[in-house]
């Protein structure tokens, strides 16, 4: 059986609860640091400071924007940094999904903002638990913010589409594509 939802970013805010006035996309292109990601079927290749891949997987160590783009069936992205300042991810027409676990997960950032700009439509999907169990497309530890007037959706089996600390969803269209075994 599969399920589709479709909502507006400010509505699903609503019913999370989360706190918050409608505003604009919150990039801060003035980081410290810039770096770009591009994934394929054959990889990662990426170009800046704070960034390391390992096959499909990258790793974001440092604070800054970091525009991801490409697409790839077996992607993780994972946040671990300990410096103080905000990891903004931008999805820019990406489509990711990992076989098992998330295919985003924040270990550690003061605060990470996924932003969907306007004209992109974004896909990231899961297919089942890591081996901690977790078992959500977008898992963290840490405030996140989702934010952007692009479209992003968020496909996975028996999955909570994400998992969060404190979330806060801004303007974004999110679609949630939830399908049972």
């Amino acid at each position: 059986m599969r399920v589709l939802t479709c909502i507006a970013g400010v509505s699903l805010c609503l019913l999370c609860g989360c706190a918050g006035a409608r505003q604009e996309v919150s990039a801060d292109r003035s980081s410290r640091n810039t770096a770009s990601v591009c994934f394929s079927e054959d990889g990662v290749t990426c170009s800046g400071r704070g960034v390391h891949y390992f096959y499909s997987s990258v790793m974001i160590s440092s604070p800054g924007t970091y525009t991801i783009s490409g697409k790839n069936d077996h992607a993780r992205i994972i946040v671990n940094s300990e410096e103080e300042g905000d990891v903004h991810l931008v999805l820019e027409n990406t489509g990711l999904s990992a076989e098992e676990g998330p295919v985003i997960t924040v270990e550690n950032s003061q605060r990470t903002i996924i932003t969907v700009p306007d004209g992109t439509s974004s896909v990231l999907g899961t297919h089942g638990k890591d081996e901690s169990g977790e078992d959500a497309v977008i898992y963290s530890v840490d405030d996140l913010r989702i934010d952007g007037s692009g479209k992003l959706t968020l496909q996975g089996t028996n999955q909570d589409p994400i998992s969060a600390e404190d979330l806060d969803i801004q303007n974004t269209e999110l679609c949630l594509i939830h399908s049972e075994e």
